[in-house]
């Protein structure tokens, strides 16, 4: 559910913020297809047994009819299958951004990636000379009451508990 609610994050803001509108694909997870409808959200849910390849199939499918500006891929296990993130190319001029946590060393299929993991580095996708990283804690997706939260002013010199 971490992934889904980060993206349903950054779907609200951009919502409310531009206009945009997000077309979700999940698996057919009764907490999550709620969590999209209450938030009034289009979404198109994937069985859970369905194979790698019908997965990649029907992804092809749901971007032809939704046709999108942008995709915006949550997918950690995914993100590091080549073949996969091709599916996200149904448009070449249109931007594959790839949000991942993960420590791993690896090359990604995207545009854009963006990974909050503290052990990331760019060198560590030297592969993607055409993408663009944005690592660490800077990209976060907070929910809004935290933006303007009074910062702590003293640090504890040693912790008691």
């Amino acid at each position: 559910m971490g992934h889904v609610y980060r993206t349903l994050l950054l779907s609200n803001y951009l919502r409310k913020k531009y206009g945009y509108e997000s077309v979700f694909i999940s698996r057919n997870n009764k907490s999550t297809l709620s969590l999209l409808k209450r938030n009034n959200f289009k979404f198109y849910p994937f069985k859970f047994n369905i194979s790698k390849e019908e997965e990649k199939h029907q992804l092809k499918q749901i971007l032809r009819i939704e046709k999108p500006d942008a995709i915006i891929s949550d997918v950690l296990k995914n993100c590091f299958d080549s073949s996969y993130m091709s599916c996200f190319k149904w448009d070449n001029r249109k931007p594959v951004i790839a949000f991942i946590d993960a420590h791993e060393k690896t090359a990604i299929n995207a545009d854009i990636v963006i990974n909050t993991s503290l052990a990331q580095r760019k060198d560590y996708y030297s592969k993607n000379k055409n993408t663009k990283y944005y690592l660490g804690f800077d990209y976060l997706i907070l929910p809004e009451q935290y933006i303007n939260s009074e910062k702590r002013k003293t640090l504890n010199e040693s912790a008691k508990k």
